[in-house]
């Protein structure tokens, strides 16, 4: 399993000096990657961000999406074509630079919360179009979409693993490079009934994992016990990144520093098993 630092900022919106800061020091404290959020791919720099990651030996373990809803409105669910025909593409756009940064693409928030009068129905048939295609897209460019079950307090739907495991198997009929499941254990500690067993289900169709505790700071702040979920993981094969995805309380990179204190060993010592 290799370890992953996700940049709490969009990386189209981040100097590459100061997104070099990030990538270097992380690098220091053993990361193998990072996972920065994206909003809009034209803006970024390639060759130079390709360049600080070669500097540094380090990769981009994937490009998490949530930005383009946040900052734009722009959803898959979205009854309005113009507004959906949006999401769409940009997510295609997104492909598109991952293609190039040889990394995959994070879909959850994107689905986007439902207005008045929308129906959960209408929405998941949109959003199953919507990703069936960049889906498509995507094979195209050597790239797979993984797709996050988000809990409840940020998403009103498609809470749990089950839930997203059953989307997961609409979406995916008849494609050729089927979208994975991206499990993360903060959304799996507030809606699953069992982290082990939600993991467990969810490993025929994981292609990546989210790491945060029970308050989503750093692993080792809360009550998950990830030395059993690293243990888990193991177990099963997964040889994939975990991508440490937290609140960056009391700094970015000391919440980075903190995680690896923390699941460095943990890592290491489950490896040596």
């Amino acid at each position: 399993m290799k370890l992953s630092f996700a940049i709490p900022k969009d990386l189209d919106a981040m100097q590459l000096t100061e997104f070099e800061k990030y990538v270097s020091a992380v690098a220091e404290m053993g990361y193998e990657a990072v996972e920065p959020l994206i909003n809009d791919p034209a803006k970024v720099d390639q060759e130079g961000v390709l360049h600080i990651l070669e500097r540094h030996g380090m990769k981009l373990s994937g490009l998490r999406s949530g930005s383009v809803y946040i900052k734009n409105g722009w959803r898959l669910s979205s009854p309005e074509e113009e507004n959906r025909a949006k999401a769409v593409q940009r997510l295609k756009d997104i492909i598109l630079l991952a293609g190039a940064f040889h990394t995959n693409v994070m879909v959850g928030l994107l689905q986007g919360h439902l207005g008045e009068g929308e129906t959960l129905e209408r929405a998941e048939e949109m959003i199953v179009t919507g990703l069936r295609e960049c889906g498509e897209f995507a094979a195209l460019h050597q790239v797979t979409i993984l797709y996050e079950a988000v809990n409840r307090f940020e998403l009103e739907y498609h809470n749990t693993t089950e839930q997203a495991i059953s989307m997961l198997k609409r979406m995916n009929q008849g494609l050729t490079h089927p979208i994975r499941l991206l499990p993360d254990v903060f959304h799996m500690h507030l809606e699953d009934p069992s982290i082990p067993s939600a993991l467990i289900r969810s490993m025929p169709y994981m292609g990546h994992v989210h790491f945060a505790d029970s308050n989503r700071r750093a692993p080792g702040e809360g009550c998950i016990d990830f030395v059993e979920v690293v243990k888990d993981l193991a177990a099963m094969g997964y040889d994939g990144y975990a991508a440490v995805e937290i609140e960056p309380k009391p700094s970015i990179l000391d919440s980075a520093r903190n995680a690896m204190k923390y699941l460095g060993p943990i890592v290491e010592a489950v490896g040596t098993y």
